[in-house]
């Protein structure tokens, strides 16, 4: 694999970086289930994924690049 997309739908397009919207993802892609992640780890896991892009995804070595929201 070597590029991840992902597509926000609804009012998830709306909220972004304010609702930390981009931290959901980054954590989801390093496989955290919001059920089960521990809170206290967040802040480390987030700022690992910024600094090294790895996700454990095979070959996808920078997933934290940002791209411009798509509005409708």
């Amino acid at each position: 694999m070597a590029r991840v997309s992902v597509e926000l739908f609804g009012s998830l397009v709306w909220t972004g970086r304010d609702h930390a919207t981009d931290t959901a993802i980054g954590l989801s892609l390093l496989g955290h289930d919001p059920a089960t992640i521990d809170p206290d780890g967040v802040a480390d896991d987030v700022r690992a994924l910024a600094e090294t892009g790895e996700t454990g995804l095979p070959g996808v070595a920078t997933p934290h690049q940002r791209h411009a929201l798509s509005r409708p």
